[in-house]
């Protein structure tokens, strides 16, 4: 259907033929998967090509493939997506190594920096970043919850801008903004931990502060996504996790070879964005998903996904018939490929749902795509500590009189569909646990939970 519209007649099936044999002789090449129509399709003629078939090769094959083809084959970069991370402050968003410092002398030493929780219990694994001259400096905490960081300054300048401290599950994100830090001694950062915004935490939590702002604590109980299908094109999701364990359909489509990897979600995110979707834990009663008795497919494209990936998990969605489709991702340039895959999930009857993502500017692919939802990301100031990153998106002049904010991060433009909450929203994350992030990849699954509704 996009080709008639540009104005130019898909393949005959006796030129695909040929193509298809010339591709094998010329390159030496064959397809890697073949794409079959899962409708009837109106034709031009009898004789129309109605395959997709994909194949890989090396740039210069594919220079002299798309020079001599015309526009009858599409040749792409087959672009690495990304899940859409957000950074501590606008300094990460720059190429900081580049600064110059028209030879000033800089000046080289160390913080040590010790990370506690609950109980004042040393916490592993945690993420720090400083920020001071120069590129900001990262590091983990070890088993004593510790790390020694370089610091590097100019003369007359603050010793340290900031600090960032990003845990991995049960605790807020504090930054710290123009901190004074001892360089001899160690520097204590005591995290603040969900329970303590929330009493007995997991246990009631009930419904997070983006589920209350669109009613879910008000439908019926009947109201839980039964008989809807909904797939999850992320990074995977931790099955093991009490509001997990009723997920049990999934495929991995960076490892087809292997049908149980869809379950190892070594990122967090699809998880986390799981939970919102359709958390279910009776034995906690932690935060409820929207749509807990929804069949759920779990398509793992995270880590190491490429476009490529993303048409195989759009084409399995046709094939399983599903309702409704949640991508927190987002890649490089459209892809007209991909963007044909979506139309023919649109012609299936497939609701698809893609967050904007986070570089704070113009809306990306495949977001931008006109036959997706695209969402935006919002917050509310009250839900989050105000010492925390989460806190400091938040940009005054784009807030409401009741306190609902965009954050900075968030992508904004005209392809804008609808926004939801993607500010401090807790839900799963690998290992049991449960962890507050932001980005529009949070939003994308309240959208999700809602449509499935």
């Amino acid at each position: 259907m996009m080709a008639k519209r540009m104005g130019y007649q898909p393949m005959s099936a006796a030129s695909m033929k040929g193509a298809l044999k010339f591709i094998e002789t010329q390159f030496g090449q064959k397809p890697i998967k073949t794409f079959k129509p899962h409708i009837v399709m109106t034709k031009s003629t009898h004789d129309e090509a109605t395959e997709v078939h994909k194949f890989r090769m090396d740039f210069e094959q594919a220079a002299i493939l798309a020079q001599t083809a015309g526009q009858s084959v599409s040749v792409e970069i087959d672009s690495h997506l990304r899940y859409g991370a957000v950074a501590p402050s606008s300094l990460m968003q720059q190429l900081m190594g580049r600064t110059n410092f028209s030879g000033a002398p800089i000046k080289e030493g160390s913080v040590k920096i010790r990370v506690i929780g609950a109980g004042d219990a040393p916490l592993q694994g945690v993420s720090v970043t400083m920020e001071a001259a120069g590129f900001p400096q990262e590091g983990v905490t070890d088993a004593k919850g510790e790390v020694t960081l370089k610091l590097f300054q100019l003369p007359g300048a603050n010793l340290v801008s900031s600090v960032f401290v990003r845990p991995k599950r049960g605790h807020w994100n504090p930054i710290l903004t123009a901190p004074a830090l001892t360089l001899t001694g160690i520097n204590v950062i005591r995290l603040k931990a969900l329970s303590d915004t929330q009493a007995d935490f997991p246990k009631d939590a009930g419904y997070g502060w983006g589920q209350k702002l669109m009613g879910l604590d008000q439908l019926p109980d009947e109201f839980t996504g039964k008989g809807v299908k909904i797939a999850i094109i992320d990074s995977g999701a931790d099955t093991k996790h009490p509001s997990l364990k009723h997920i049990d359909r999934g495929f991995d489509m960076t490892n087809e070879a292997d049908t149980s990897t869809w379950k190892d979600d070594v990122i967090g995110h699809g998880s986390h964005c799981a939970g919102i979707i359709t958390g279910n834990s009776p034995e906690t009663e932690a935060v409820r998903g929207f749509a807990p008795d929804a069949e759920i497919i779990v398509m793992k494209v995270f880590p190491g996904g490429q476009f490529s990936s993303l048409l195989d998990a759009l084409s399995e969605c046709i094939r399983q018939k599903v309702d409704v489709v949640n991508m927190s991702l987002g890649g490089g340039e459209a892809s007209e490929i991909v963007e044909q895959q979506i139309e023919e999930c649109v012609q299936h009857g497939i609701c698809c749902i893609v967050a904007a993502e986070n570089s704070g500017n113009e809306v990306q692919y495949p977001a931008k795509s006109p036959s997706v939802l695209a969402v935006s990301a919002l917050g509310q100031i009250s839900e989050v500590p105000s010492d925390t990153w989460e806190a400091s998106t938040m940009q005054p002049e784009y807030a409401t009189p009741s306190g609902l904010f965009s954050p900075s991060f968030t992508c904004h433009g005209p392809e804008i569909g609808v926004t939801g909450p993607g500010v401090g929203i807790i839900s799963s994350v690998p290992g049991g646990a449960f962890d507050p992030q932001s980005r529009t990849s949070m939003a994308a699954p309240h959208i999700c939970g809602m449509a499935a509704l």
